[in-house]
């Protein structure tokens, strides 16, 4: 897995019995920002676009790297916008932040 594994299990011998001892460990960023972006229905598109805005790139950036235009950029932009209740590349990313307290 990219990100680590949040959950891990641990078989313990000894006595009296053998037991297993299980971690459990908060998401990495970038994949609660992941599931945020699944669990509102994205389509795949859309959900490269706002991962890339995430990571702080630019409309031209996002044009290019996904050889698409800048309006088609802008175009899925606002349906993750519309999708994810926001009005801003500002207001996506504090959303995408707001669990890593």
């Amino acid at each position: 897995m990219v990100f680590g594994e949040p959950v891990q299990a641990t078989r313990l011998t000894g006595p009296p019995r053998p037991q297993t001892a299980v971690t459990i460990e908060p998401a990495p960023p970038r994949q609660r920002s992941s599931l945020l972006l699944s669990a509102y229905g994205l389509s795949p598109a859309q959900t490269r676009v706002a991962t890339l805005v995430l990571r702080g790139r630019s409309t031209r950036e996002i044009s290019a790297e996904l050889c698409i235009s800048a309006n088609t950029v802008q175009e899925h932009l606002t349906a993750v916008f519309d999708r994810l209740g926001v009005r801003s590349r500002r207001e996506l990313v504090a959303l995408a932040l707001a669990g890593n307290g």
